[in-house]
């Protein structure tokens, strides 16, 4: 659903079906942005375990009535758990785009205030307060709004680190990968981990085109509408 079509919803329905939709779609982007920061800690947490798995001389441990005896095997399985974790935050963050334009849409009509499709990608004061905290979201305050060019340009500079997290999940994936295929490839598991954690991150790179290919069809149409 466009935004287009969100405004058609809004002006279909009464005030009071819409504030339910509003409570509901609140709601909604306050548990994806919990669930986004726990996926995202689990992130932080496997790859931390991948490297003191890769520095310990450790053979073997015990967790409780547990024995694992082949440290090497929780290795193994690293990729396939960062692989869909990856994919599950990609997904809640897609997701999350779509209740934030709901949510924003709503308010702005419930409480009479001036829609700009044309800036409707930044988030004034009154969107600030309304919507729940984010750390991405508030991070992008650095780039956008009216600021003199210095300090957009110092913003920017500021932000390209940031952006280079984006691309260092995947270099992530690549070196577990390339090591389960140098160490453990003979085995079973490591041929099934292998395969699997490219399996998972083809769906992911399918399904992340398919959605910008329909998001940029939406955009096209809805320029198209206005000229």
């Amino acid at each position: 659903m466009n935004q287009k079509q969100l405004l058609k919803f809004i002006t279909d329905n009464q005030e009071s079906d819409l504030k339910d939709f509003y409570d509901k779609s609140y709601a909604k982007l306050q548990e994806l942005n919990k669930r986004i920061d726990k996926t995202t800690l689990s992130l932080i947490i496997i790859v931390l375990v991948y490297f003191l798995l890769a520095k310990s001389s450790v053979e073997s441990f015990s967790i409780g009535p547990f024995n694992i005896k082949d440290i090497g095997v929780i290795g193994e399985l690293l990729p396939v758990l960062f692989a869909y974790l990856l994919f599950d935050l990609i997904i809640c963050s897609i997701h999350k785009t779509e209740v934030l334009i709901t949510v924003k849409l709503l308010f702005l009509t419930l409480y009479k205030q001036k829609i700009e499709l044309a800036d409707f990608d930044k988030n004034n004061v009154f969107t600030r307060i309304l919507l729940p905290f984010s750390f991405t979201t508030d991070l992008s305050r650095l780039v956008s709004g009216k600021t003199p060019v210095a300090m957009g340009c110092i913003g920017i500079a500021l932000a390209l680190p940031v952006l280079a997290l984006y691309i260092l999940p995947f270099y992530l994936e690549y070196h577990m990968l390339k090591d389960i295929f140098n160490n453990s490839y003979h085995e079973i598991t490591g041929k099934v981990s292998f395969y699997l954690t490219i399996y998972i991150n083809l769906m992911l790179l399918f399904y992340y085109a398919k959605v910008s290919l329909t998001n940029y069809q939406d955009l096209k149409s809805q320029q198209e509408d206005t000229e």
